[in-house]
């Protein structure tokens, strides 16, 4: 089921959640929706499964307007964050639920309800544990229950709030990789919100930006980190440095405090795209000091401080390349940029 979001708007007091945001989601599509604590992607997910009312704007289902639709009518299954899961009911009756609780002329017969629940049961590889009761099941097969019970009523799309957010970092990446297997199954289209940059990277076909309340950029996971359109999303989708400076024919030049504010320009760079030398190679290396390193898996994280006045600096290398520099805290080195990416008033684009 396609979605068509148009010019949404949404206020909580004086508060906006939402300005405008405009989207549209293909039929079978895994998106993301992303971005920082208030940027408005819970609103805009509630709002598509009718918890929310938006003050203005269109919501389209396959072209039929579902704006002011009830919450039941519109064929959405959701799963929300802390899985909402009924503790007096068994595993097998949660996942019943939401077909029991339908009007007598829609609900299904008894041996159907049985049988797609077996069946879900099997999909999300929980057979064995049908009896149980929510209390005595781990985190991922509580996660695993709620999207079962989501999928039972057989909804033309699915939606989660923060799916893996209160999982520890081992269960969410089995459970990402589990839920991208079944999504393919299924074929349905499923949007899902999330803050996490590498679960919106590694899990989405298509991933939505968005920054206080706006959609601010939309594209693959390729796209969308490669080719940032703004400042705020290059920092937000990872650790980046920063360089002050001013543009001046095509070059970068390094000025912590630019004197003409005309010029300026600042140019961003990720830890793992700065080369670290114990000499000056470049024009565009700058003078440091190593304040700390530490290894991360087959990667060394240092810590710099640049002597020029410019600041903090974070550079990654491979464990190969720091026992060959020898390096150790209070050594001075030069920095430099292998690839920069330019935000200013005139400039864009990299060097």
């Amino acid at each position: 089921m396609s979605i068509s979001i148009r010019d949404l708007d949404k206020h909580f007091g004086s508060f906006h959640a939402l300005k405008n945001a405009s989207l549209e989601i293909a039929d079978g599509e895994l998106v993301a929706l992303l971005g920082p604590s208030g940027s408005g992607k819970t609103t805009l997910l509630r709002s598509i499964a009718g918890l929310e009312a938006p003050d203005s704007g269109q919501i389209l289902f396959r072209g039929a307007d579902a704006t002011e639709s009830r919450p039941q009518d519109r064929a959405v299954g959701f799963v929300f964050q802390h899985y909402a899961l009924f503790r007096h009911m068994t595993v097998f009756e949660n996942i019943a639920f939401g077909l029991r609780v339908r009007p007598k002329k829609t609900r299904p017969p008894e041996e159907e309800i049985r049988a797609t629940v077996t069946e879900l049961l099997k999909l999300v590889q929980l057979e064995w544990i049908a009896d149980r009761h929510p209390d005595q099941l781990s985190g991922g097969q509580r996660q695993r229950v709620a999207l079962a019970r989501a999928l039972a009523p057989k909804p033309g799309f699915l939606l989660l709030d923060e799916p893996f957010g209160a999982l520890d970092t081992k269960v969410r990446k089995e459970l990402r990789r589990w839920l991208r297997q079944l999504h393919d199954e299924l074929g349905m289209t499923s949007l899902f919100v999330t803050h996490d940059q590498e679960e919106a990277l590694e899990l989405a076909d298509k991933v939505v930006v968005m920054m206080d309340g706006r959609v601010e950029q939309v594209g693959t996971p390729e796209d969308v980190y490669d080719n940032p359109v703004s400042a705020s999303v290059y920092q937000f989708l990872g650790d980046v440095n920063l360089f002050h400076g001013r543009v001046a024919e095509g070059s970068f030049l390094h000025q912590p405090h630019a004197p003409d504010e005309s010029t300026q320009a600042t140019a961003f760079a990720r830890p793992h795209e700065l080369e670290v030398d114990r000499y000056l190679i470049s024009d565009q290396s700058v003078p440091a000091v190593l304040l700390h390193s530490y290894a991360l898996g087959p990667k060394v994280r240092l810590e710099l401080r640049r002597t020029d006045g410019g600041g903090l600096v974070e550079a990654e290398i491979t464990r190969d390349r720091h026992r060959e520099l020898s390096l150790v805290a209070g050594d001075a080195v030069w920095i430099t940029p292998k690839h920069l990416r330019i935000f200013g008033p005139d400039v864009g684009g990299s060097i």
